[in-house]
């Protein structure tokens, strides 16, 4: 059975964008927790909670995915992007506003930064899960 992934959406590279330190994003592939939890494919949702012993989950780290430069472009187009503070004591209101704003309408430029984030996040995963399914299949 090949394997999907969804579609990731736009907050993962809002979350990204905002961090106040430039994080790693390392993207992570999981196969084997559909036998553990097995989903029926009528409907979709899990078939039963308890959890089914003697299967093998594999987990696999891909490279760090680059994503600087998008934020770099946006910069020195718009000016510096807000950050997110640890406490609500640490934020300037300047930060608060951008904050309150960006919940209640973003604006396209931001949109699409955050959707060009999450975009390489995708092209990694949807490669790690090429190579599953060719790996998968060479099995059989």
């Amino acid at each position: 059975k090949e394997n999907k992934i969804g579609k990731l959406k736009w907050g993962v590279g809002k979350l990204i964008a905002h961090s106040p330190k430039i994080p790693t994003v390392v993207p992570l592939f999981i196969t084997g927790t559909e036998d553990i939890l097995p989903v029926n494919p009528i409907t979709e949702k899990i078939d039963q909670f308890i959890p089914q012993l003697g299967y093998q989950v594999e987990v696999r780290f891909g490279s760090s995915i680059y994503y600087q430069d998008l934020i770099e472009e946006y910069e020195s187009k718009y000016g510096k992007l807000w950050k997110y503070h640890a406490s609500i004591e640490e934020e300037s209101l300047e930060d608060r506003m951008a904050w309150e704003s960006s919940r209640y309408g973003e604006n396209t430029a931001l949109l699409q930064l955050y959707s060009e984030i999450t975009k390489r996040i995708e092209i990694a995963l949807t490669v790690m899960n090429d190579e599953e399914n060719c790996r998968r299949f060479k099995k059989v």
